[in-house]
Parts: C-alpha cells; sequence; structure tokens
C-alpha cells in the first residue's frame, strides 16, 4: 500500500514527538533521580487541604532534594513544615527512611507504625496525574506547532490546495479558440456578382 508523502511525514513526526514526550514523562516522574536518605521537611501548602506536598529529601551523603508526593503518603509522616526548604546540618536518624534506586518507576519509604510497632517499608509509584498531563500537553503543543508550521493551522494536518484561476487574455479580447473572433482592420466586403452582358 502506497502511502501520501505528506502522511509519510506525519507519521515519522509523530513517532519522533512520541519519544521526546515520552523522555519528558520519564524525566518529570524521577525515572532518571536516585536518593536514599530521610523525609526531613514539607513546603508551606498554598490551599489548606493540597492534594500534593512539596517534600524535602536529605541523602545520606549531605546533598538534598526536592519531590511532589500526594497528600495520602505525607499525612501520615507528620513532617515540620518549612517554607524555605533547608536541609538541617545534620543528617535526621529519626526520620522517616526513603530510597529510590536509579531507572525505576517506584520508591521506597519508611512509614511509621502504630505505638510500638515497628516502621514498614512500602513501595509508591513515581509517576503520578501531574506528570500525564505534562507529557499530555507537551504532545499536543509539539503537534500544534508542527502544523502551524506545516500547513498554517494548528488543527491542519496538511497544506491545503490552491486552485489558481485560468490563464486570462489581454483586456479587450477573448481567450483562446479558433470559434472567436479576432478584432482587427475591417475585411474588404465580399466582391458583387457581376451580371451578364445586357443583350
Amino acid at each position: 500500500m502506497l502511502i501520501r508523502p505528506a502522511i509519510r511525514a506525519l507519521l515519522l513526526y509523530l513517532v519522533a514527538q512520541t519519544a521526546v514526550v515520552a523522555l519528558i514523562f520519564l524525566f518529570v516522574s524521577s525515572f532518571f533521580t536516585a536518593w536514599d536518605g530521610a523525609v526531613v521537611s514539607v513546603r508551606q501548602p498554598r490551599t489548606p487541604d493540597p492534594a500534593v506536598y512539596k517534600v524535602l529529601i536529605m541523602n545520606t551523603d549531605g546533598t538534598s532534594l526536592e519531590r511532589t508526593w500526594s497528600a495520602a503518603i505525607v499525612t501520615p509522616l507528620a513532617l515540620p513544615v518549612d517554607s524555605l526548604a533547608l536541609a538541617p546540618s545534620t543528617f535526621p536518624e529519626d526520620a522517616a527512611k526513603t530510597r529510590k534506586a536509579r531507572f525505576q518507576m517506584n520508591f521506597l519509604l519508611q512509614i511509621p507504625g502504630a505505638e510500638g510497632a515497628d516502621p514498614t517499608w512500602t513501595s509508591f509509584p513515581t509517576m503520578s496525574p501531574q506528570a500525564l498531563g505534562i507529557a499530555l500537553l507537551a504532545w499536543l503543543v509539539g503537534l500544534g506547532l508542527r502544523n502551524m508550521l506545516y500547513a498554517g493551522s494548528p488543527i491542519a494536518l496538511e497544506r491545503s490546495k490552491v486552485f489558481l484561476p485560468k490563464a486570462q487574455s489581454a483586456s479587450g479580447s477573448v481567450a483562446g479558440g479558433s470559434g472567436g473572433r479576432t478584432r482587427g482592420r475591417k475585411q474588404p466586403p465580399p466582391g458583387r456578382k457581376r451580371r451578364g452582358p445586357r443583350r
């Protein structure tokens, strides 16, 4: 089956764009990030009951990073609020431990147990609805920009065909055809029949 050049170019672009969007999704989902430390604080939320929190993780080597976790994960930890997200000077041994390996889509977190019970390690996914939304938005924006550059409209996939008008003749004359009469100097009238000699 033959594929038109315009459709082939569109399919190649969509394959390349999907690969780029997949990398964006993996980056937002912390696929390339690793940590091994403890959750030390949470930023002050902007709303009273937020769906997500931004937590500060301090690694055992003293480095720190922030990650966005859902409220269902953060609430049981009872973390202190720190609007500046400053890491403590020493590693807090009593904080909830967490770790994540590079190139994985989940992380481990120590959830405190009931009174007298030992904390348990629980696995949580790193991908979130926010990451899916960012990836989808990037895909739509990329497709819209491609259509604008290629077809002149964000919703047009191909260039619209332009039909040029037929060639017009010079002013005062009728275009083409042997049936048309040309204007020029007047032709002499047809000759009269000569009558025979009078008898």
